[in-house]
């Protein structure tokens, strides 16, 4: 009996497999639901030779829920601490905003793709290293903290907002001078109305 005698395309076509040791683990429990339905996604693309060509693009992600790049960042990263998966191409502004990052399942081996520069690789396991859950919970706090933005850079952002909603543009006279002589249109400013209480 041939190959193509035994082997039978599933009818409902690609799947994703949770294999009980993983979902047993301190890795798993201590992620988000967002997390684990992002990890689900991905396994979904994972055929048997693209392991480490994998990306997470919020335009692929759209279909399954995901709509704000932010909470697919965030997820990513959980995934990323907890060491189910691995980045491996950086993608984004540091390759010039032109690719996208790639990863890989660290359960599964990596072949090579010379195309997007991915190495082949054996499975690491990266997930087996939590021995705890409270330690794997505090490892995503600890990312998700780091990933924040310093307080200060914060307030630095708000001071340069512009509150356009109460303000109005209205023309100077026409005999203001400068050193270039006086303008022959008048000139727009912005001034800001008095707010009611």
């Amino acid at each position: 009996m041939g190959r193509s005698e035994s082997f039978q395309m599933d009818e409902m076509g690609a799947h994703a497999r949770l294999y009980e040791k993983i979902a047993h683990s301190p890795a798993w429990l201590a992620l988000s639901f967002s997390a684990r339905a992002l990890y689900m996604q991905l396994r979904v693309k994972l055929k048997q030779t693209n392991n480490g060509n994998i990306d997470a693009t919020l335009s692929t992600l759209r279909h399954a829920g995901f709509k704000s790049s932010s909470t697919v960042a965030k997820v990513l990263r959980e995934l990323e601490v907890v060491g189910l998966i691995a980045k491996t191409r950086q993608g984004g502004i540091a390759a010039g905003g032109r690719l996208c990052n790639l990863y890989r399942f660290t359960d599964k081996p990596v072949f090579e793709h010379p195309k997007q520069d991915v190495r082949a690789s054996k499975a690491t396991h990266e997930w087996r290293a939590w021995t705890g859950l409270r330690e794997a919970e505090a490892a995503i706090r600890t990312a998700h903290a780091s990933a924040k933005l310093p307080e200060a850079e914060k307030n630095r952002r708000k001071g340069q907002r512009s509150n356009r909603i109460s303000s109005k543009t209205e023309a100077l006279p026409a005999d203001l001078s400068s050193k270039s002589g006086p303008s022959e249109r008048p000139t727009l400013r912005k001034v800001k109305l008095a707010s009611v209480a």
